[in-house]
């Protein structure tokens, strides 16, 4: 499968060149990398965050083996479920630290104007980070 990482066009580029520390990054379902299935998407934010920076934008596309990605422990939000978590993360101050303690998280985007089939995979912990960084990917 086929999925999409946006970004600003430094980061996007050490991303390229580097392992990806899960770590590091934080979205609306905590800390992790993360990944989505539009890419008109990817390059909507990547083009926000490189404005917002003024450093360019940049958008990788990561192909992943789906076997491989079903070995994974994985955990599926619905968009209710996935909105209550963020919100219950958002009070507590810990969507830069929060992690569910499983490799990749399946959810739909809540943040933000609802779009319909936009759905992340958010990588955490040590086997995903193996996981993500094992892909192939390529800067669009």
């Amino acid at each position: 499968m086929k999925r999409y990482h946006g970004t600003d066009k430094d980061s996007a580029e050490q991303i390229m060149r580097n392992n990806i520390n899960v770590r590091q990054g934080g979205g609306e379902l905590g800390q992790g990398f993360y990944v989505g299935n539009l890419a008109h998407q990817a390059f909507a934010w990547a083009y926000r965050k490189g404005r917002r920076f003024g450093r360019g934008y940049g958008v990788i596309q990561f192909n992943i083996d789906d076997r491989a990605f079903y070995r994974l422990q994985r955990l599926y939000l619905t968009r209710h479920q996935a909105a209550r978590e963020r919100l219950q993360m958002h009070n507590r101050g810990i969507q830069r630290t929060y992690i569910f303690g499983v490799d990749a998280i399946i959810a739909p985007v809540v943040g933000g104007r609802y779009i319909p089939n936009f759905t992340q995979i958010k990588f955490e912990g040590d086997i995903g980070k193996v996981f993500i960084n094992s892909c192939g990917r390529v800067l669009l």
